[in-house]
């Protein structure tokens, strides 16, 4: 029989790890250091989004290291119907 499970996995462990490697903290600390082209969006700081959320809080947008994180569902729909013609 199937259950619904909500699994937690803590994430601050895992970025950590992400930054020991030099390699892979280059990576993600891209987003701060690429130079971005008008009009060519190739990351989602080249957005309008992002550019807003950095004049909203320019604290945390003044440290590279901070991530920003995307909550992304395939197929959730909060409010259990079934026939709907999209999901979440």
């Amino acid at each position: 029989m199937a259950y619904k499970k909500l699994r937690y996995f803590p994430i601050t462990p895992r970025l950590q790890r992400l930054f020991m490697s030099p390699r892979t903290a280059e990576h993600m600390t891209w987003h701060q250091s690429h130079l971005a082209v008008d009009g060519v969006m190739v990351h989602p700081s080249d957005g309008e989004a992002w550019k807003h959320f950095n004049s909203m809080h320019p604290y945390f947008s003044a440290e590279s290291r901070n991530v920003r994180l995307g909550l992304c569902t395939d197929g959730f729909n909060p409010f259990s119907l079934f026939a709907a013609l999209y999901s979440c």
